[in-house]
């Protein structure tokens, strides 16, 4: 990343990091490793670097009738 980005809650610096994350789809959780996220660390807010993404992993891993994947 190359412009600092700022939380839209508290106006704090995102921090760029890298994690797994769960998500609740229709009952089931999916979850996800290796994401690239933003983390304020004065308030906690997050946002994903590339939420479509993620989004479009989330629906797929879903359809294939798993529960986890990995962001690649």
């Amino acid at each position: 990343m190359n412009e600092e980005r700022y939380c839209p809650i508290c106006h704090g610096k995102f921090v760029e990091k890298e994690g797994t994350k769960s998500h609740e789809m229709f009952k089931k959780e999916i979850v996800i490793h290796n994401v690239p996220y933003l983390h304020c660390d004065n308030c906690g807010e997050e946002e994903y670097l590339y939420e479509h993404k993620v989004n479009m992993l989330i629906r797929d891993t879903y359809r294939s009738g798993l529960s986890e994947a990995d962001y690649v």
